[in-house]
């Protein structure tokens, strides 16, 4: 018996360090080394400033696949991800036929504003890269139907999105909300644990108290996933930063509830990095409230690397730590110095 390969996929995730527009001269790139899935060679090339008409607007990432004579097609998925661990919507995903005469070079390219603003993670940026070889002959009809090869995460997001073959369901501030058993107790203890002494029938309805169903549907969605997506929170003229930290300080302490540390994690990292003098306090509130050591111990540091100590006199938070939380507010005094 003849086993016959159809494709083969090689998913990469690169980090780059990004300094601005003077990262290199006009028309360098940042090179990856090459790669090979199959029979097919590939690279990425990072361009701050590709060309003099767009250097002070945008920034190009390109894809150069090499064939080395063969008839073959290739899908590709290229794209950056966000602050809040989602590909742009600008990714690129496509495909093509190609032979040994040609080489595919395709480009990722966005405005430098948007992408310093919402890309940029501490210097550092993440590419994700994937590549599928298919033989020609093994993928005519998935071709024709528009059908691509999608990775695990993808899979499971539609999956939870389309609630094919859902054995359960949670109601959520009224919602219904369907999902699977078998994920939501692999990836939560705390669900597990709660299902198995209901012992919940099937497709019986869990009711969820006190957590509002955004917050609930992008739980449901990182124990799918491992990621956040930005359509879970980010509607309408609802992207400040107050609305995304009061997003992220929810989702942190749904996270602790139903003991997923993965996405405890991820929390805690976003609203280090948004930490502000407007909203330290609210924070350090939260940290002592929930009992968040890493995320107190950072909101104090700030407070007293900034000398805070006038703000926080005269803010309105000030009042709440002198009554609810008398033991933090001495810690405070000594830290600044009082």
């Amino acid at each position: 018996m003849e086993v016959k390969t159809e494709y083969a996929t090689s998913t990469y995730y690169f980090k780059f360090r990004y300094s601005g527009a003077n990262d290199q001269e006009m028309g360098q790139s940042v090179d990856t080394c090459r790669y090979n899935t199959w029979d097919c060679g590939w690279f990425l090339m990072f361009f701050p400033n590709k060309t003099a008409a767009d250097a002070d607007d945008h920034v190009t990432l390109c894809l150069k696949i090499l064939t080395h004579g063969k008839t073959m097609t290739v899908y590709y998925d290229l794209g950056v991800f966000n602050k809040f661990g989602s590909l742009t919507s600008t990714w690129l995903r496509k495909s093509g036929v190609f032979d040994n005469t040609r080489m595919l070079s395709d480009s990722w390219v966005m405005r430098r504003a948007e992408f310093e603003k919402n890309h940029i993670i501490e210097g550092e940026f993440t590419v994700h890269c994937a590549i599928t070889i298919a033989d020609q002959s093994a993928i005519l009809d998935r071709a024709a139907s528009g059908i691509l090869p999608v990775g695990l995460k993808e899979d499971l997001g539609l999956l939870l999105e389309r609630g094919d073959c859902a054995d359960l369901t949670f109601q959520v501030e009224g919602q219904i909300i369907a999902a699977h058993r078998v994920i939501v107790t692999a990836r939560s203890p705390k669900l597990r644990v709660e299902l198995s002494e209901r012992e919940v029938k099937m497709n019986e309805c869990v009711v969820i108290e006190d957590m509002e169903a955004t917050i609930f549907r992008a739980l449901l969605f990182y124990m799918y996933t491992d990621t956040i997506s930005v359509k879970h929170f980010m509607g309408e003229g609802s992207s400040q930063n107050t609305s995304l930290n009061v997003f992220f300080e929810q989702l942190l302490k749904a996270s602790v509830r139903y003991e997923i540390v993965g996405l405890h994690a991820l929390c805690e990292q976003q609203l280090f990095r948004s930490i502000s003098e407007e909203n330290v306090l609210s924070t350090l509130i939260l940290a002592e409230e929930h009992t968040f050591p890493q995320l107190k111990e950072h909101c104090l540091k700030f407070i007293v690397a900034g000398n805070l100590c006038i703000k926080v006199y005269f803010s309105p938070e000030y009042k709440t730590i002198l009554t609810k939380f008398p033991s933090l507010f001495e810690e405070l005094k000594e830290r600044l110095g009082y």
